[in-house]
C-alpha cells in the first residue's frame, strides 16, 4: 500500500509542476489571468476547503478568523509593497499547506484500503489539474517566468510527502492530524487571496470559467464517491 501512496505523491508533484507548462509557455500576463485565478480560488473555497473545514469541527472557524488576521498582519509587517507578486507568494504558501493536508489524507486513505486510496488519488489529481491552471495564471500575471513557476510549484507539492510521512511514521495510529487548524488556516489564506484579487476579477467570463474549472471535478467525485 505504501508504494502506491508514494507513487501517487510523486505523480501529484509532476502534475503540479508541469501540468500547465505547455499552455503557460504560450500565455503572457494577460488581463484574464487574475480573473481566472480568482474563479479557481473561489471554487476551491466553495467546493472543497469550506466543506472540509465544517466537517473538521467548530474549531476551524476560530483558526480561520485568527489566520485571516495573521495574514493581514503579515502583509503589513513583511510586505511593504503590495500587488500581484505579494498575492502570488501568499497563494503559494496556501498551496503548500493544502498539499500537506492532501498528503496526510492520502496516507490515511491508502492505509484503509488500496481501492479507497486510489479513488481519493483520482479526486486529488482532478482537483490539482483545475487548480494549477489558476495558479499558473496568477504567477504569470505576477511576473514569474515559466522556469521559476515550475520550481516553486514543485517545492509546494513536496509538502505532501511531509504530510504523508507524519501520518505514517510520526503519529500513533489512533491520532489524527489537527485537521481543524489546517483547514481553518487554509480557508483564511484563500479568503485573503480573494481579497487581494477583488479589483482584478474582470473579465467576468474568465472568473466564471475559473469557478467552473474548480467546481466540475469536486461535483463529479462527491457525486460518485
Amino acid at each position: 500500500m505504501e508504494w502506491g501512496l508514494w507513487a501517487t505523491l510523486t505523480g501529484l508533484t509532476v502534475v503540479s509542476a508541469t501540468g500547465a507548462l505547455m499552455p503557460a509557455l504560450r500565455i503572457r500576463a494577460t488581463a484574464w489571468a487574475p480573473a481566472f485565478a480568482a474563479g479557481g480560488v473561489a471554487g476551491a473555497l466553495i467546493f472543497h476547503l469550506v466543506p472540509s473545514a465544517v466537517a473538521a469541527g467548530p474549531g476551524s472557524a476560530v483558526f480561520a478568523v485568527v489566520g485571516l488576521a495573521l495574514w493581514f498582519v503579515f502583509e503589513r509587517v513583511f510586505h511593504h509593497k503590495t500587488g500581484a507578486k505579494a498575492t502570488a507568494k501568499t497563494y503559494l504558501v496556501g498551496d503548500a499547506l493544502h498539499n500537506f493536508l492532501d498528503g496526510g489524507a492520502l496516507a490515511v486513505a491508502f492505509g484503509e484500503s488500496p481501492a479507497h486510496g486510489a479513488w481519493l488519488a483520482a479526486a486529488v489529481f482532478a482537483h490539482e489539474l483545475s487548480q494549477e491552471w489558476a495558479e499558473w495564471g496568477l504567477l504569470m500575471h505576477a511576473g514569474f517566468r515559466p522556469g521559476k513557476i515550475l520550481l516553486w510549484n514543485a517545492a509546494a507539492s513536496l509538502t505532501a510527502f511531509a504530510g504523508a510521512g507524519i501520518v505514517l511514521y510520526a503519529l500513533p495510529p489512533e491520532n489524527k492530524l489537527p485537521e481543524a487548524a489546517i483547514n481553518g488556516l487554509l480557508v483564511a489564506n484563500f479568503l485573503f487571496v480573494l481579497f487581494r484579487l477583488r479589483k482584478s476579477i474582470r473579465p467576468y467570463g474568465w472568473l466564471a470559467a475559473g469557478l467552473v474549472a474548480a467546481a466540475v471535478p469536486h461535483l463529479f467525485f462527491s457525486h460518485h464517491g
